[in-house]
């Protein structure tokens, strides 16, 4: 009988033990939460405004773009290069640009940075190709005429020069009903039944 309280005595202690380190780790980690989520701000360079965000550069080291929603304030006057203070929950969502959403403050500390923001970043916020429309206007054997209209904040990249290629079949398997070999820049597979020539 003496061993059997014996046991169950050292068994409720080690079960306490137990919930008492548990619970200390659970307060710890909400302390340490909290105290992150207080103190967690970036300083960032202003690359683009958005409707209802901002697309920022970090001052302190250049890692790529984020995406910062407003606060609560919504926009308090930003424009592009000014240098801010952004207050948020330490929350970073890892796309492409980055994305912060929980944002608790927007302080602006400078109205005009000296930091230069990268011609990568530049062209990603004000250059696409949906905004370039290219038609063709004059085509010969010698000549090809485009008609460019690009609507871009900045200009698009894209070649100033061209070349004219021909693009013929590729013969070289004869398989009845069957594709013959792969289409490659300058020709188009062959088929068995279907024998044609396309001039680009």
């Amino acid at each position: 009988m003496k061993k059997k309280t014996m046991v169950i005595i050292v068994v409720a202690i080690i079960m306490i033990f137990f919930c008492v380190i548990i619970s200390l780790g659970n307060i710890n980690t909400k302390n340490a939460n909290s105290a992150i989520s207080e103190r967690t701000s970036i300083k960032a360079v202003i690359v683009k405004v958005n409707k209802n965000s901002l697309i920022v550069m970090q001052t302190e080291k250049d890692e790529g773009l984020i995406n910062v929603s407003f606060s609560k304030e919504g926009n308090i006057g930003f424009k592009e290069g000014q240098e801010i203070l952004i207050d948020f929950d330490g929350m970073m969502a890892l796309t492409y640009p980055a994305s912060i959403s929980n944002v608790k403050k927007i302080k602006i500390l400078n109205e005009k940075t000296n930091i230069i923001i990268p011609e990568k970043h530049l062209k990603y916020c004000f250059s696409s190709k949906d905004k370039v429309k290219i038609s063709l206007t004059e085509f010969t054997d010698t000549k090809i005429e485009l008609d460019i209209i690009d609507e871009n904040e900045r200009k698009y990249n894209y070649p100033d020069s061209y070349s004219i290629e021909k693009k013929v079949e590729n013969t070289e398997n004869t398989s009845s009903g069957q594709k013959i070999g792969e289409d490659t820049s300058n020709s188009l597979a062959g088929f068995t039944r279907n024998r044609f020539k396309i001039c680009l």
